[in-house]
C-alpha cells in the first residue's frame, strides 16, 4: 500500500527521548537514515512556511516548542498531525530544538576539530576537497540527516519571501546543524566554536545542491525498489504535494524534496 500513500511512509519505530542522531533513525542500510520528527517537519515547514518572514529567525515560546517536540516524539512513527499548528515559526523551532538536543552534534565529536581545521584553509577547492573527505567518514545517519538539512536551507535561502539569506541561515542555523566539538566545552572555547560552525555552515549551503543530493539518491539507486517502494523517510511527490498552495520562487536546481 506503500506507493498509495499520501505522505510519508516511514519506519514504525520506537522512538528514544534522547541520544545521537542514528537512535531516532531508520536502522536500514538501504534507508535513508533521517529521523522522522525533521522529515514530517521539515516537510511541513517546505509546504506552507516558504513564504514566512524570517523563518528560523524569529523566537518563540520555548515551551511551547518542547511540548510539541516531546508530543512528535512521543508518537509512534513520527507521522504527527502538524496541520493545526498554524506558527510555522514553532515548527521551525521543533527543528532546532531537536538538533540541538542530539547527544553530539551531526559532525560528530571525532570529527568535529577536522571540519574547523579545514575550514581554515586558504583554497577554496581544497576546502570542498577536504570536506568532501570528511563528510564520507560520517556515519551514514548523519551523513544522510545533514544533506537532508542543507538541502531544505538553500530552499529557504532561495525564497525571497522567506528574506533568509544564506549568512542569516548560517548565523541562527550554526549552533543547531553544526553544533560544538563537545557539549562540555569551555566558555572560551564556545566563542571560537560558534564563529567557526557560521562558517561551515555558509561554506556547506554555498556547495551545490547536487553535492548534497547524491547522499539521499544513493539510497534509491542501489536498490531495485523504486521511491513508491521504500519504506523510509522520502517523499511520495505527486501525492504529497498534489495541494500544496502555489509559491511563486527560484529553488536550487536538482534538489530532492524541491516542492512541485
Amino acid at each position: 500500500c506503500k506507493e498509495n500513500c499520501t505522505t510519508l511512509c516511514l519506519p514504525n519505530i520506537k522512538t528514544p527521548n534522547r541520544g545521537a542522531v542514528s537512535k531516532f533513525s531508520p536502522r536500514e542500510t538501504n534507508q535513508l537514515q533521517i529521523p522522522a520528527l525533521l522529515v514530517h517537519c521539515i516537510n511541513e515547514i517546505e509546504q506552507r512556511g516558504l513564504q514566512e518572514i524570517g523563518i528560523y529567525r524569529l523566537n518563540v515560546v520555548e515551551s511551547q516548542v518542547k511540548e510539541l517536540k516531546e508530543r512528535i516524539l512521543k508518537s509512534r512513527t513520527g507521522l504527527f498531525d502538524l496541520s493545526h499548528y498554524n506558527d510555522i515559526h514553532l515548527i521551525c523551532g521543533v527543528v532546532k530544538d531537536f538538533l540541538r538536543s542530539l547527544s553530539e552534534s551531526l559532525l560528530t565529536d571525532t570529527l568535529w576539530k577536522s571540519f574547523s581545521n579545514v575550514i581554515d584553509e586558504e583554497s577554496y577547492l581544497i576546502k570542498q576537497q577536504k570536506f568532501d573527505l570528511l563528510i564520507q567518514q560520517l556515519p551514514k545517519p548523519n551523513r544522510d540527516t545533514l544533506a537532508f538539512i542543507i538541502l531544505h536551507l538553500q530552499r529557504v535561502s532561495t525564497s525571497p519571501l522567506c528574506r533568509m539569506p544564506i549568512i542569516n541561515l548560517s548565523r541562527t542555523m550554526g549552533p543547531a546543524v553544526i553544533g560544538y566539538s563537545s557539549k562540555h566545552i569551555s566558555n572560551i572555547d564556545l566563542v571560537g566554536e560558534t564563529y567557526q560552525q557560521t562558517r561551515i555552515l555558509e561554506f556547506f549551503l554555498n556547495m551545490p545542491s547536487n553535492y548534497w543530493s547524491k547522499f539521499l539518491e544513493t539510497n534509491i539507486t542501489s536498490t531495485s525498489m523504486n521511491k513508491q517502494q521504500i519504506g523510509t523517510p522520502i517523499l511520495i511527490r505527486e501525492h504529497y504535494y498534489q495541494t500544496t498552495p502555489k509559491i511563486n520562487y527560484p529553488t536550487p536546481s536538482n534538489t530532492f524534496f524541491s516542492p512541485i
